[in-house]
């Protein structure tokens, strides 16, 4: 019901009991309403701060982009641990299937191995050569034909290095000198 009333009279005054019953039931949209200005509210807040945040980068000619890259992360080689070991298993396919697979499964490992070497890392090459117990422990022996006692006869985890310090020891089977 609609009333009109003039500016000279005094506006009709409501049943009290009505008037808080009409305050007190706010529409059912209302809490909605609420809660998505609120979450506007809180977008618009972290849409400033990155605005502000990229302002700075502009500003100072995106200086924390052009620095040296510092992957604290990947000093302790939790990231490239997976990788690593998946590159050992490639490896030791391609040399069990002769051909093309092994052909492509060696292009797979060429590949991955130029993202560690862009790390900073680099896979120590072992097979056919003396054991060194500063890069690989060795976990079997093996007795080969015509191969000398110690030469590592097939690498079972790779090791890495980064610069002269092992980044990764690498675990080896290696000949025990004896005839088969």
């Amino acid at each position: 019901m609609i009333t009109f009333f003039s500016p000279k009279s005094p506006a009709p005054q409501p049943d009290s009991e009505a008037a808080a019953a009409a305050a007190s039931a706010a529409p059912p949209w209302a809490a909605d309403l609420a809660e998505q200005l609120l979450k506007l509210s809180r977008a618009q807040a972290r849409i400033g701060l990155r605005f502000d945040e990229l302002q700075s980068q502009v500003d100072s000619g995106f200086a924390s982009l052009r620095g040296p890259v510092a992957p604290a992360d990947l000093a302790k080689g939790a990231d490239l641990a997976p990788l690593l070991d998946a590159m050992d298993l490639l490896d030791d396919l391609a040399g069990q299937h002769p051909g093309e697979l092994g052909e492509g499964l060696q292009m797979v490992v060429q590949r991955l191995n130029q993202m560690v070497v862009g790390h900073g890392l680099q896979r120590a090459a072992l097979l056919g050569r003396m054991v060194d117990g500063r890069l690989a422990e060795v976990n079997a022996t093996l007795a080969v034909p015509g191969v000398p006692s110690g030469i590592v006869v097939r690498v079972v985890r790779a090791p890495v290095l980064r610069g002269l310090s092992v980044f990764r020891q690498g675990a080896v089977v290696v000949s025990s000198g004896e005839p088969a």
